[in-house]
């Protein structure tokens, strides 16, 4: 256990603190407080600095990157402005008396009524297939309905309920 891992976050805030505001680098950071408490990685400094709310000094190259595509953006948009001109009299008049862009209404999707399958339960007389349709604890408890055939379920789902039991090797051999 380092020096660094005894230290209370106020503690370890502190050591951070006054570097940060000189204008170092997380990774500088690490590396100055590794040379005082012990071994200190980057990322841990970055951790200590966003639960602090201390400020980093972000990446110079990224900063003059972003700052240099801000200059070039801005002398384009003045580039173009300039060689376009300002608008013409013509091109406003055009605007003017233009016939305003219409715009075909668009018909509304036909939602179709959810499809609800088979019978309500309560309501499926004796003779109803009382296959169970519902599949999670807030669908409705709705059955096949159709004609019974075989015991409670219809010829369907007569044929998945009462599946024959399988063939044992066992029996194949003993000639039963």
């Amino acid at each position: 256990m380092t020096v660094w891992d005894r230290l209370s976050p106020a503690q370890k805030a502190e050591a951070v603190r006054p570097l940060a505001a000189d204008g170092h680098s997380a990774a500088q950071i690490a590396v100055e407080l590794s040379k005082r408490h012990g071994y200190l990685t980057r990322q841990a400094v970055i951790g200590i600095c966003h639960r602090q709310n201390i400020a980093l000094k972000g990446n110079p190259r990224k900063a003059r990157r972003a700052a240099g595509k801000a200059r070039v953006t801005a002398a384009k948009a003045e580039k173009n402005a300039a060689r376009r001109g300002p608008p013409s009299k013509a091109r406003a008049e055009n605007r003017k008396h233009a016939a305003p862009a219409v715009v075909p209404p668009v018909p509304e999707p036909e939602t179709p009524a959810p499809r609800v399958l088979g019978v309500p339960l309560v309501d499926a007389p004796a003779s109803a297939c009382r296959w169970p349709l519902w599949h999670r604890e807030d669908d409705p408890r709705n059955v096949c309905g159709k004609e019974a055939v075989r015991g409670p379920y219809c010829a369907a789902h007569a044929l998945i309920a009462y599946q024959p039991d399988p063939i044992d090797q066992r029996d194949v051999e003993r000639g039963q």
